[in-house]
């Protein structure tokens, strides 16, 4: 039985390993593309992109034991929101290892 837990993203180090978990994940498809680990970084550093002026994220990683085993960011845009006079709530970068416990574990965990 696997013991999948689900992290914070809090320090420069676990963002860029969640920007990396894409090359585990999609680096044998012959059609994945792979973004610059730089645009990554400042699309995701709320301090360098102006969308995070009206807008919050929250990354996370699962983990089984020490391994990382997939990713999730939860994200609110206020603008949104307030245009559309709802509490709108939105999730990226959903990617994980070929098990269906680890998605089901990002997609119902409860901060």
């Amino acid at each position: 039985m696997s013991e999948i837990r689900i992290k914070t993203v809090e320090t420069k180090k676990e963002l860029k390993q969640f920007i990396k978990f894409a090359w585990e994940i999609n680096s044998s498809d012959p059609n994945w593309v792979p973004p610059l680990i730089t645009d990554r970084l400042k699309a995701l550093d709320k301090t360098k992109n102006p969308f995070f002026k009206h807008a919050n994220a929250a990354y996370f990683l699962a983990y089984n034991h020490d391994k990382i085993v997939g990713r999730i960011a939860a994200i609110t845009n206020q603008m949104h929101n307030d245009f559309q006079n709802d509490n709108a709530g939105f999730f990226g970068f959903l990617e994980g290892i070929n098990d269906p416990e680890v998605f089901k574990i990002l997609l119902t965990f409860q901060i």
